[in-house]
């Protein structure tokens, strides 16, 4: 419903496009009717039972300013009185000595505005100043350190009697802002229209309609005829559902987009950039000339960062205005009575939780937000691996992905750095192996120190062969884990989003694994299960699984048997988007 008249929506994620100016977005259903002739008025009627409390009338004149007592504590909000009509404008004064720097208005308080120093918001009838920056989420009522009130809510005037409404004169001219009228006495309800469309969005088979709703399916929009409307294709069903708007041609495809920055956020030295990733640095904003970008401080290596934006040259410090002249002290008032104190106020909405980029193995609900595809969405309802840019009615588009931003200019080449084996010395036995580069950063010459290795005790008999050829040693494999890769190798970097050949390891004697360790930094909660299989076509989980959260560790004990000739790997889930290290280690003898 937009200005009287009905309107349904022509496209899948319709937002920002205003009924009334975009006929590609949305379809007329119900054109706004005529006005009708006022009817005539009833004879007075007999005074009837005391009524429900009536609305609140508009604010009395302003009294003259009583001296300032102790502040009480706050009461109930008022309601807010109605607006009168804008006066015309007065000639415009003289230039005024430009006085400090004032409250910039924002409008209504948004508890999802980062709000600076210095603005203005109005919320519950009064209006309030923000006293620090980056003022986000502090409801202004309920927030005396981050918002200061500098206009209370009015009192509210006593009603007055309706007058007899009078005929309709010829327009005048505009006069001066008079004061506001009372409200007028009610007109008699008119007849009920009829019942008009209830919009349900995007057609569900699951869903049970009744008459007068009105769904999206494949382009056109219907409305359905009967009650109890289930499992009935629209396309299909003539005797349930009529076609109210046909699916438009299809426009021409637009060109592709060049492609734009990925903001990563602050830098890391430890991350791995890729080309075009942006992130901020020292107050500058810089972009990556090259992908596989590790350890490159960005205002320092030009051959690896771009400069998006320099830090800003901090302002000139303003001229001290003139110190104005001591008031008189006045005579110190009474105190004021201490105030009742207000009524509770109504329980705020709940707020977004943020869970990160999107993975589709993590359940969402209600309220959960995350981003996808360079957009942020927000959770309508509880889901499991459903797409956020998929299925609408499951989540909603927060803020949209920002258009492709412009490629920077190509850096100078740098110089290639080279490395070369220095001398290779034997250390004592049990002494701790070294290295030392001689050359310089870019032309390094390693020096080695390796130990003699202890003396080994006399051999035995030949044992199992199976022992020596697991080909699974009890070492620590470090990966970077994130829910792009679901499954990784024993004793190789090598990760994969499906069980592939690169992340198994063969087993040509067999071996019986009893240990599993792992050691996360990834934020969440990951579960990682050792898995086994005769051929990679018949893998499947062992025993062998254990759950660990950020910067702990986990140890999974049992037996799982690794059959002669077979395969094994790691699965992990859930894990988020951000790549994180994780080191494992299995033991299988």
């Amino acid at each position: 419903m937009f200005q009287g008249a009905s309107y349904a929506s022509l496209t899948g994620a319709n937002h920002g496009n205003t009924p009334g100016a975009s006929p590609a977005f949305w379809g007329v259903l119900t054109a706004p009717g005529p006005q009708g002739a006022a009817g005539v008025a009833g004879p007075q009627g007999p005074v009837g039972a005391q009524g429900l409390l009536g609305p609140v009338g508009p604010p009395g004149e302003r009294g003259d300013q009583g001296l300032q007592g102790i502040a009480g504590q706050a009461g109930a909000q008022g309601l807010t009185g109605a607006t009168g009509a804008q006066g015309l404008s007065g000639p415009a004064g003289p230039q005024g000595v430009p006085g400090p720097v004032g409250v910039t208005y924002r409008g209504s308080y948004s508890f999802v505005t980062n709000y600076a120093l210095a603005d203005g918001v109005s919320y519950g009838g009064a209006s309030y100043v923000s006293l620090v920056s980056s003022n986000h989420g502090n409801t202004p009522d309920q927030s005396p350190q981050a918002w200061g009130l500098f206009a209370a809510g009015g009192s509210v005037g006593a009603a007055g009697s309706a007058g007899p409404a009078g005929p309709v004169g010829p327009q005048g001219q505009q006069g001066q802002q008079g004061f506001t009228g009372a409200a007028g006495v009610a007109g008699v309800a008119g007849p009920v229209g009829p019942a008009g469309l209830n919009y349900l969005g995007v057609y569900s088979s699951t869903a049970n309609y009744a008459v007068a709703d009105a769904v999206n399916y494949g382009g056109a929009t219907y409305v359905s005829l009967v009650a109890g409307n289930h499992g009935n294709t629209p396309g299909l069903s003539p005797d349930d559902w009529q076609a109210i708007a046909a699916q438009g041609t299809a426009g021409a495809a637009g060109k592709d987009g060049s492609p734009g920055l990925v903001y990563q956020g602050g830098y890391a030295s430890a991350h791995t950039y890729g080309l075009n990733d942006a992130v901020s640095y020292l107050g500058g904003s810089y972009i990556s000339l090259a992908a596989g970008n590790t350890g490159n401080t960005p205002s320092l290596a030009p051959a690896f960062w771009g400069v998006l934006s320099a830090q800003g040259a901090a302002g000139a410090v303003g001229a001290t205005g003139a110190s104005g002249k001591d008031g008189s002290v006045g005579v110190a008032g009474p105190a004021g009575a201490i105030g009742p104190a207000g009524p509770a106020g109504i329980a705020g909405a709940a707020g977004i939780n943020f869970r990160g980029g999107w993975n589709g193995g993590t359940h969402y609900s209600v309220n959960d937000g995350v981003t996808f595809g360079g957009a942020t969405y927000l959770a309508q309802s509880s889901s499991m691996n459903v797409e956020p840019d998929a299925d609408a009615s499951v989540w909603a588009v927060l803020a949209a992905a920002g258009g492709a931003g412009a490629t920077g200019a190509s850096g100078p080449a740098g110089a290639g750095a080279t490395v070369q084996v220095g001398t290779v010395t034997t250390g004592a036995a049990g002494t701790a192996a070294s290295v030392m580069n001689s050359g310089t950063s870019s032309a390094a010459v390693l020096n080695f120190v390796i130990p003699q290795g202890a003396s080994g005790s006399g051999g035995g008999g030949g044992g199992s062969a199976a022992a020596s050829t697991s080909g699974i040693p009890f070492a620590s494999m470090y990966h970077s884990v994130s829910y792009a890769a679901l499954y990784y190798s024993v004793n190789n970097g090598s990760q994969a989003a499906t069980e592939t050949a690169a992340v198994l390891s063969w087993s040509p004697g067999g071996c019986s694994a009893t240990t599993l360790t792992v050691f996360s930094e990834q934020s969440g909660t990951i579960a990682v299960t050792l898995r086994a299989g005769a051929t990679p076509a018949t893998m499947a989980n062992t025993s062998l699984s254990c759950t660990v959260g950020q910067g702990q560790s986990c140890t999974a004990n049992g037996l799982a048997t690794v059959p002669v000739g077979g395969f094994v790997d790691l699965m992990v889930t859930q894990a988020d988007g951000t790549p994180s290290p994780v080191w494992s280690a299995v033991s299988c003898n």
